[in-house]
């Protein structure tokens, strides 16, 4: 190959790339996507990358990173439940009760 050609490969490589990374860009600033949806991907991601980098005796990191991805996608599945109509006032009502309690609890020791 000439590097004429060279070039003009590596030209094409870098154009569809950035025209990807362009696409990815537009879509993810159209608000389809917001910043928790891409942490919860990223945090699987490096959870699940751990789980079969790190040794057994580290497991402890990996358990950590997966319960923290974990508790992430319940809130933001219970984002959900806050505009249905009849689940909504149940959960609101459960959290106020919750609350009392930590505030009763805390409050006597």
């Amino acid at each position: 190959m000439s590097s004429k050609s060279l070039q003009l490969t590596d030209w094409h490589i870098r154009e569809k790339l950035r025209a990807v990374m362009y696409s990815l860009d537009v879509y993810i600033s159209n608000g389809r996507w917001n910043g928790v949806d891409i942490s919860i991907t990223i945090m699987f991601i490096v959870s699940f990358s751990l789980r079969y980098t790190l040794p057994l005796n580290t497991f402890q990191i990996d358990r950590v990173f997966f319960a923290f991805t974990i508790i992430i996608c319940y809130f933001r599945l219970l984002r959900f439940w806050f505009v249905l109509p009849s689940i909504g006032p149940r959960i609101i009502a459960i959290e106020m009760m919750v609350i009392n309690e930590i505030i009763v609890y805390y409050t006597k020791f």
